[in-house]
């Protein structure tokens, strides 16, 4: 009896010793803990989500239907106060100092009493006054104060003249405004058509398409467009390049 006791005695110490050992392997396994001040200088690391923001490019697309480069022929090309403008469909493009236009404007924001099909327009050096040319009618503008439309007969034209197509600005308050294979000259004050008018282009302006459209003068420059070429004169009236609209005046990349 004292032997079976001694026995299960002996056995409870024993497991009872593992227990405490194998307890004491755990705690040597474990990283000692932390003081306060150390939790709270070092927070434990939390992965936070990352989301990614899409930025636009800077150089971001022309839309193709506002894209110059896809313009077979404008409507009219000015200058006009001291750049080039360009219209087509109620569109107008300006002309920076490198490259072609990136964006396009409304005709209708910028001066809402024009249509939106501009046969020519110009910009008296003197007055700085812009008229356009839409059909049989015309608008002055002197600064946002508008005068029109009125006919082309109040400019002394006759009813044979459909449409201006052009316009050759002078310094001496007289501008050329041009029809087919004729034109005349115009006096802006007066706004009357001077006497001995019109003449033939091809007396004048030799060398240079009869049917020209699109006529003025860029960078002291006279310009004559047929299509989708260019014949740029000097003030001598001679000529001195034929060129592409496309590449030579908008500037746009040849693959366009």
């Amino acid at each position: 009896m004292r032997a079976t006791s001694i026995f299960t005695l002996m056995t409870l110490k024993g497991s009872s010793i593992c227990m405490v050992l194998e307890l004491v392997q755990i705690l040597l396994h474990q990283s000692p803990p932390r003081n306060p001040k150390q939790q709270l200088l070092h927070p434990p690391h939390t992965a936070t989500p990352t989301t990614t923001e899409s930025v636009e490019p800077s150089d971001s697309p022309v839309d193709p239907t506002q894209d110059p480069c896809k313009v077979k022929e404008f409507d009219a090309i000015a200058e006009l106060q001291g750049e080039l403008h360009l219209f087509k469909d109620g569109l107008y493009w300006k002309l920076p100092a490198s490259g072609p236009p990136k964006s396009s404007k409304k005709i209708s924001d910028t001066w809402p009493e024009l249509p939106a099909n501009i046969d020519a327009a110009f910009q008296d050096p003197q007055s700085k006054k812009i008229f356009f040319f839409s059909g049989r009618k015309f608008w002055q503008y002197t600064g946002s104060s508008v005068l029109g439309p009125r006919s082309l007969d109040k400019l002394g034209f006759g009813k044979d003249v459909d449409r201006i197509l052009g316009a050759i600005t002078r310094d001496n308050g007289k501008v050329l405004l041009f029809n087919g294979d004729r034109y005349w000259r115009l006096d802006v004050k007066s706004q009357t058509v001077d006497k001995g008018y019109p003449r033939n282009t091809d007396d004048d302006f030799a060398g240079v398409p009869s049917d020209s459209h699109d006529i003025f003068v860029y960078k002291g420059k006279y310009y004559f467009c047929q299509d989708q070429f260019f014949w740029r004169m000097t003030w001598r009236k001679q000529v001195e390049k034929v060129g592409y609209v496309k590449y030579d005046i908008v500037r746009c990349p040849e693959q366009s």
